[in-house]
């Protein structure tokens, strides 16, 4: 399952990883949301300086977009996240 940004600046793809890009570059800025199953979600924060992405893997986990790292995995659900959602706000 690929999943994008309505700007087409971050994808997913089905080796479990989400990039951000340039649309300047034919390559990934940032390299990111390594999940331990396939991605099913995805969503960026209105300002764009984080996303979170959903997994089969029972966790959604949040990124900055600049640096790819990994700002928190949250856990607790029994079955697979399928939709995200980031409220206006943040």
């Amino acid at each position: 399952m690929a999943l994008a940004t309505p700007d087409g600046e971050v994808t997913t793809a089905d080796d479990r990883s989400a990039r951000t890009w340039d649309p300047s570059t034919p390559a990934p800025t940032v390299d990111t949301a390594h999940h331990r199953s396939r991605i099913t979600a995805l969503a960026c924060h209105p300002a764009g300086d984080w996303l979170a992405s959903a997994s089969d893997d029972h966790t959604v986990r949040t990124w900055d977009t600049a640096t790819g790292a990994s700002r928190s995995i949250l856990r607790g659900h029994t079955n697979p996240v399928r939709a995200l959602a980031i409220a206006p706000d943040g």
